[in-house]
């Protein structure tokens, strides 16, 4: 106890011979840190508590119908829109919305439809404009904002179904990951992918719908991930595996397609293989005498049309005969 007592002395002394040496500068110090976290209250702390600024307004179709489940986007840059999503904020029932945004800024508003057939539009003033470089600043401070509407332009869409050639029915699989592509221009020499990025993954139970589409005139190409199916062209009346066969589907304006489907192969086609079995013998060319003479036969298969006629006739029994005879 007599060491624990001497040592608690001997503390107390140092401790009041450095208060009594730094007593007026530790004072200083302290009224120095004060003004310091005054400073940074000012500095950092009021804008925080500053109100936000609400941004508000409308999104409705060109008829002035409120159009639900739309998401307007904020993008907040110093350097135009379409670099960076500050916010995004999905349109009630009525086609209204509110967002609150904490700063001050220049902000670029858009809205974006993931699933509705409308465009998605930038807000540019008494218009809206599709593009991100035409698109209008908002510039927010601490006072609310309100009158920013939209009213979208419908588009058109191309809808359809999958189906296996082999069952004959619609390709459903929880898994399934087939997806179509929308190209312009010459299927076979170069196409262009659609500039709208619409490639779809088709749904479990085999459909699929493209929507946010112009006018114009369209190729779809069914692509199989998993590789099961054979990539595929749409056709009319069937899907085909290559391009020549590929046939434009032609789009107006706010136009909905409907029935555009796919029949999709499990493995690549062969001419003159009219029954599909992997296998170019006699019982094809009778098949397609049959079909020549139009007497009723069993399931044939037009992907072994041998001259890119779409028909199956004498052209490929004589390319039958001459397979099987061998050179």
């Amino acid at each position: 106890m007599y060491l624990i007592s001497r040592f608690q002395l001997i503390l107390e002394g140092h401790f009041k011979m450095l208060m009594r040496y730094f007593g007026d500068k530790w004072r200083l110090f302290r009224k120095g840190l004060f003004l310091i976290h005054c400073a940074l209250f000012f500095v950092v702390g009021l804008p925080f508590l500053a109100r936000a600024a609400n941004v508000s307004g409308t999104v409705t179709d060109t008829a002035g119908l409120p159009i639900s489940g739309a998401v307007i986007e904020i993008q907040y840059s110093t350097e135009g829109c379409g670099t960076y999503v500050q916010t995004a904020i999905t349109v009630s029932g009525d086609g209204t919305y509110t967002v609150s945004i904490e700063s001050s800024g220049t902000y670029f508003l858009k809205a974006h439809l993931y699933t509705g057939n409308y465009f998605n539009e930038w807000w540019a003033g008494d218009f809206l404009a599709s593009n991100c470089s035409e698109a209008e600043e908002v510039v927010v401070g601490t006072d609310d904002i309100t009158g920013k509407n939209f009213k979208l332009d419908k588009s058109a869409s191309i809808a359809g179904t999958l189906f296996s050639s082999d069952t004959g029915l619609p390709i459903v699989d929880e898994d399934i990951f087939i997806f179509i592509d929308l190209w312009t221009g010459d299927p076979c020499d170069n196409p262009v992918i659609f500039a709208g990025g619409n490639r779809k993954d088709v749904n479990v139970d085999g459909t699929y719908k493209i929507v946010q589409l112009p006018p114009g005139n369209y190729y779809l190409q069914s692509t199989d991930g998993d590789e099961i199916f054979q990539d595929e062209w749409w056709g009319d009346p069937y899907s085909r595996y290559d391009c020549e066969r590929a046939i434009a589907i032609s789009v107006e304006a706010e136009q909905d397609i409907i029935n555009k489907n796919f029949q999709l192969l499990d493995k690549p086609p062969s001419p003159g293989d009219i029954n599909m079995d992997d296998a170019i013998n006699l019982t094809d060319a009778i098949l397609a005498l049959q079909v020549l003479s139009q007497d009723p036969v069993e399931r044939v298969w037009l992907e072994g049309d041998a001259n890119l006629d779409d028909k199956l006739g004498l052209a490929e029994v004589i390319f039958i005969l001459n397979s099987v005879s061998g050179p």
